[in-house]
């Protein structure tokens, strides 16, 4: 399609959901462009952890911000900013990601030079758990097709891609289905419908940091499963259905670190909602003879902070005992990591849970870091 447009302008939308940091760290990366965006457009689906008023009190710039009062999800978020977009090119960006401060001045000049593309995209950097890549990888041999391209990955990212408006409006959006890969299937989509162009630039110009509750990651998985639909008969929402309800955890979490986070991820991927105790001062002092490196309310802030935790409670003398927890919480089920499965106090405590109509589920403990040996560095003044 030639859209023959001599001069053109970008709008930038950023979708969000209970990420204030990151959205601000998104944000602080469309303002630090070398070619500035004409609009910047933020849609927040229901936030529930100040995002608006954390972005507004750092006063990077100026931009449009979208509220929807109740959760309506990716797709419809990034249809929303398109609604509002004024430019006739649009570049996404998703909260949980951040661009090189050359992408708009890149994508701009790509535009400028092909009329003919519908949509553009760069190379991005994913940063997962334990390693980093950078996609889409390079295929060897002949040119694919769109269509070729899909069946072996995603070539357009949402947070790497800019698309013209005819485009998005000749497909009308989005899907607004809930767990489904939105990107590829927006494409798939097209290639039904018209010859797509895709002008590819070779640059790294975005870093994409793998969040657990992003679309983008349980996109595939979902894709694979839909596939399977006509087989197991099972829907979306019954592949997705979690063990339980309510999910609680407890403990110290001084000098927070990658044992900590493991776990509350580990609790949070099982239950709907995890309720994570943490143990106060004075609690910990009696306990392990020391005070915490750490004050409780900086502990109870910290975990509050992770995006698998929705609610943070003080543990001290009488409610450190499960079952007695459980008398105040009414927890479906109690996350413990398994250096404590074979303690009889542990034993006995889940014992008293299951009796209760609850449980106790022990999960891996990482042993290569943990605070007890933390501490003993800094005890021997190695760090």
């Amino acid at each position: 399609m030639n859209y023959n447009k001599d001069e053109t302008k970008i709008s930038v939308i950023i979708t969000t959901r209970n990420r204030r940091y990151e959205a601000a760290r998104a944000l602080r990366s469309v303002f630090a462009q070398t070619v500035a965006a004409d609009e910047i457009i933020i849609v927040d689906d229901g936030s529930v952890d100040g995002t608006r008023e954390y972005i507004a009190s750092l006063h990077l710039g100026t931009y449009q911000y979208f509220y929807n009062t109740t959760a309506k999800g990716t797709g419809s978020s990034r249809n929303t900013g398109i609604r509002a977009a004024k430019g006739d090119l649009i570049a996404f960006l998703d909260s949980d990601n951040e661009w090189d401060s050359r992408k708009l001045e890149r994508f701009r000049q790509a535009a400028a030079a092909d009329q003919n593309a519908d949509l553009f995209c760069s190379r991005y950097r994913q940063h997962r758990e334990f390693s980093t890549v950078i996609l889409p990888e390079p295929v060897s041999g002949r040119t694919l097709t769109v269509r070729e391209e899909l069946s072996l990955h995603n070539p357009a990212e949402a947070s790497a891609t800019m698309y013209r408006r005819e485009f998005l409006e000749k497909l009308h959006g989005f899907s607004e289905t809930d767990g489904i890969d939105l990107d590829r299937d927006l494409l798939r989509r097209a290639v039904e419908m018209m010859d797509v162009n895709i002008h590819k630039i070779d640059d790294v110009l975005s870093e994409n940091w793998v969040m657990y509750d992003c679309l983008s990651e349980r996109g595939g998985r979902y894709l694979q499963e839909w596939e399977k639909l006509p087989r197991t008969g099972q829907s979306v929402a019954e592949m997705e259905k979690k063990n339980y309800a309510l999910g609680f955890t407890a403990g110290a979490f001084d000098l927070f670190h990658i044992g900590h986070l493991n776990l509350l991820r580990r609790c949070g991927e099982q239950c709907d909602r995890l309720m994570v105790g943490v143990m106060t001062d004075e609690f910990i002092e009696h306990q392990k003879g020391r005070k915490p490196f750490v004050p409780l309310a900086e502990r109870m802030e910290i975990v509050q902070s992770v995006r698998y935790v929705d609610e943070v409670v003080p543990v001290d003398f009488h409610n450190t005992v499960k079952p007695d927890a459980w008398t105040l919480y009414h927890f479906d089920v109690c996350f413990s990591g398994d250096d404590h499965a074979h303690e009889e106090g542990f034993q006995r405590e889940q014992r008293r849970l299951r009796e209760l109509g609850s449980d106790m589920v022990f999960f891996p403990y990482t042993k290569q870091t943990c605070s007890t040996k933390i501490k003993s560095l800094i005890d021997q003044k190695l760090v």
